[in-house]
């Protein structure tokens, strides 16, 4: 009986906890937490029209849609049980394939979700020091070729330790016809995550690390590998003798590298006090009204924009939103200013290139478009509109 008694009291003592933990959270995010706000707003209904084939992910699921009206209400292609960013699905220049890390392994998944098992000896998106180990893939890059028809990734061949001057890596190429993962180049040093294809696909340009530290590029011949030039990244960011003629580039996390840039870097959307602002040719137009939330402990002000991003064909401007009256996905039509919610929210998984962006810079050590950073353009859009009062509705009519 005294047993049970100290049992009754150790769940209620328990139940007691729970109950203050939740009070006490639900008093935060109700009391201490003002949650970003948005206008209601009268949604428009129109056709997505995608200019080449892109996967998508919802829910936990992968999807695919091919060139042309995108359709939400299709069947899964595999389900995945989490949602991949841009660094663990690399999407091909064609749209049909998709390289996913996770689970453990590099898989190849064609536009029904057929899985193809590359390599279950892998690290994650992120090549950590406590996951590399001698004869182990690396998940930290995949590059397609311009054709679509293989990919490259790299193998820690030797690893020690970071910046060991014994590690050397090698370079696998995996062909998409014959199934068949085989090896293209060993280097005689450690490749760090950057490297890429040249143009016609006969060289391989590779970051790699001086005995001072420093991080510079070389091109080998794929043929020849005792032939080999050395590139410096500029002043002005530019890799010395290296041109988009030259080098194939699938842009790595390209959501983030683009800083809500189209692809072509002609429209850029700025983010201001809870609102956004599309940009172009030096005329704006507030696209979506809002205010920023505000964390009485923290000072912090979050807004309802989670992720945002413009989709190849430059018209489609993506935006995941989550504020006190609204959710879920809207698609802005840069062309005609209209916005449309999707019926569910997704992410667009999609291939970026240098053929989209030619102009691309050394910068967090990779080559990445050749963008303003997202909070300088912030900062200019907070200096116009406290310049016109925080009357901003239009500078001049962008849309076409």
């Amino acid at each position: 009986m005294r047993k049970l008694k100290i049992s009754l009291l150790i769940v209620a003592g328990v139940l007691v906890c729970g109950l203050q933990i939740f009070v006490v959270q639900n008093f935060i995010k109700k009391v201490m937490l003002e949650q970003p706000k948005l206008e209601l707003y009268e949604f428009q209904s129109f056709d997505i029209e995608l200019v080449s084939a892109v996967f998508y992910s919802s829910g936990g699921k992968l999807y695919h849609n091919q060139k042309g009206k995108l359709d939400c209400s299709s069947d899964p292609i595999m389900d995945i049980g989490e949602d991949l960013n841009d660094r663990s699905l690399y999407v091909s220049p064609n749209g049909q394939l998709a390289v996913l890390i996770f689970q453990g392994g590099i898989y190849l998944v064609n536009n029904r979700g057929d899985r193809i098992l590359v390599t279950d000896n892998c690290t994650g998106e992120y090549a950590t020091n406590e996951q590399r180990a001698n004869g182990r893939f690396r998940g930290d890059n995949i590059q397609w070729s311009e054709n679509s028809k293989y990919f490259i990734l790299a193998q820690d061949k030797i690893w020690v330790r970071n910046f060991d001057e014994n590690n050397r890596t090698n370079i696998y190429k995996y062909d998409v016809s014959k199934e068949q993962l085989q090896l293209l180049a060993e280097l005689n040093e450690e490749c760090k995550s950057d490297f890429y294809l040249s143009r016609n696909g006969n060289y391989i340009y590779y970051q790699f690390a001086t005995s001072d530290g420093d991080l510079l590029y070389k091109k080998i011949s794929i043929n020849n590998q005792s032939s080999f030039s050395i590139y410096v990244a500029g002043d002005d960011r530019k890799l010395d003798g290296v041109s988009s003629d030259s080098i194939f580039i699938n842009y790595r996390d390209y959501k983030r590298a683009f800083q809500s840039h189209s692809n072509d870097l002609k429209t850029v959307v700025a983010y201001f006090d809870g609102s956004l602002y599309l940009q172009r040719d030096n005329c704006s137009l507030n696209i979506l009204k809002g205010k920023s939330g505000y964390n009485k402990l923290t000072g912090a002000k979050p807004n309802a924009f989670n992720l945002r991003y413009f989709i190849p064909g430059n018209r489609f401007y993506f935006i995941n939103v989550d504020s006190e009256r609204h959710e879920g996905t809207f698609v802005l039509n840069v062309n005609t200013g209209e916005t449309l919610k999707l019926s569910r929210q997704i992410e667009m998984h999609y291939n970026v290139n240098n053929n989209h962006c030619p102009d691309f810079v050394y910068n967090f050590f990779e080559l990445r478009p050749d963008v303003v950073l997202q909070s300088t353009i912030n900062n200019n859009m907070r200096s116009q509109v406290e310049n016109q009062q925080g009357n901003m509705t239009y500078r001049c009519d962008i849309r076409n």
